[in-house]
């Protein structure tokens, strides 16, 4: 009976304990500096949209304090904290708060004696900036954070948090955020040029620290649409407020304009992050012309961008201009060749394609049969197996030829389809 009670005590401490550590919970809260620094709405629905258009909390690199509001901890209950992403290996190994000062975390991770304690109802808000790349500290009160306590764009910060004086790892709680880049303003004008007419490329806007050139320099590139080229037109560096970049008029088409950011590697400035691309139109007729079309990230690799389908990217065309100018892709470009998009011209395409493929695959068992049989050196049944794919082949390749005469004689003899010929 002592055995079974204890077994049923030993089982309900597991519960509780489980349940305890599992119900702990947090939530984000970034805090913007200000005034807020401009960005484009395709940006800003971008980071903060979301698929049912609710906005999220977003941390960029603009934010200026990040409140972490623990939930369902133990009631009035002091804790201590790791500030740093680093902190994060003591959740996978047997470290202790006490072993983290050792050669494991070299770089500066400060332990907080004391980060905060719990109200009654078991919740707690930490208040923190950046302190580096991989750092956090707690702070006070948001003007506690200087224009150098900046996060940095595209990295992970973290904090583990536990009951103060505690020596076991299962007691630990993470919590983490990523920062997002700043998308800075861009403004196209005029959205319809005509050819001939002056382009220009207007960026506003600035990261923190606002007032320092080498975390505000973009670069500005175009690209005729469907070409590979992609021409660097020039660098711009923002200390504060806005710049402006001139791009000549160009003949009549459609054009890419690039604004990526600019990296030092090794001495040498290389573009970054993919900030914009920028699909705008040039034509005589403005009725034709549907202005300028504003992607943010194109590229993908800013992890907010993860949580949206990002827009179909346009057809590779055939051609980079187009005659009628109506927005429309005559002829794309794919691995088996080029396919029209008309409808009548598509189908006449797929079939060829279709038929192309399948004349192919005809002739290599035709040869792979003809192997067989070379290879077969008078046995019965190789022999037999090989002069039957032999003789299905040559049928199915038959059928092919009779079946593009057939079709051809359907569609223009008889009901004069349009796109078919001969």
């Amino acid at each position: 009976m002592r055995k079974f009670l204890f077994l049923i005590f030993f089982f309900l401490s597991l519960l509780f304990f489980f349940q305890t550590n599992a119900s702990a919970s947090y939530t984000i809260k970034a805090i913007p500096e200000s005034p807020l620094q401009p960005s484009t709405k395709e940006a800003d629905d971008y980071l903060y949209g979301d698929d049912i258009g609710q906005r999220i909390e977003v941390v960029t690199e603009n934010t200026k304090t990040v409140q972490i509001l623990f939930s369902n901890l133990q009631p009035s209950t002091d804790y201590s904290a790791c500030l740093g992403a680093a902190c994060l290996a003591l959740i996978q190994g047997d470290q202790s708060f006490d072993s983290i000062e050792g050669d494991l975390f070299k770089d500066g991770v400060s332990i907080e004696e004391t980060v905060g304690s719990t109200d009654s109802q078991g919740n707690m808000t930490v208040n923190v900036c950046a302190d580096g790349k991989n750092k956090l500290k707690k702070i006070s009160t948001n003007s506690d954070c200087s224009n150098e306590d900046y996060f940095w764009g595209m990295h992970a910060y973290a904090l583990v948090i536990a009951k103060k004086g505690t020596k076991n790892p299962n007691d630990l709680i993470p919590a983490w955020f990523y920062v997002s880049r700043y998308y800075p303003q861009v403004i196209v004008a005029p959205v319809k040029p005509k050819p001939g007419e002056e382009i220009t490329v207007t960026i506003n806007g600035t990261r923190r620290p606002h007032d320092r050139k080498d975390r505000n320099r973009y670069l500005i590139g175009m690209m005729r649409f469907g070409s590979s080229k992609l021409g660097f037109l020039d660098g711009v560096d923002i200390v504060s407020g806005k710049t402006s970049i001139s791009i000549p008029g160009k003949e009549e088409g459609d054009y890419i304009i690039t604004v990526s950011d600019f990296d030092v590697f090794n001495g040498f400035e290389l573009p970054d992050l993919l900030y914009y691309s920028i699909k705008i139109h040039v034509r005589k007729d403005l009725k034709k012309n549907n202005g300028i079309e504003i992607i943010a990230d194109p590229s993908g690799i800013d992890v907010p961008g993860g949580r949206k389908d990002k827009p179909v990217p346009p057809p590779p065309c055939a051609t980079n201009f187009r005659a009628d100018l109506d927005d429309t892709c005559p002829k794309v470009k794919t691995a088996v060749g080029e396919i029209e998009t008309k409808p009548a011209n598509f189908v006449k395409s797929v079939f060829g394609v279709v038929l192309g493929l399948a004349g192919g695959l005809a002739l290599l068992l035709i040869i792979y049969s003809g192997f067989q049989l070379i290879e077969s050196r008078g046995n019965p049944e190789k022999l037999e197996t090989a002069r039957e794919q032999f003789i299905s082949a040559i049928i199915g390749l038959l059928f092919i030829i009779f079946a593009l005469v057939v079709i051809q004689i359907i569609g223009v003899d008889i009901l004069n389809l349009p796109g078919f010929g001969r």
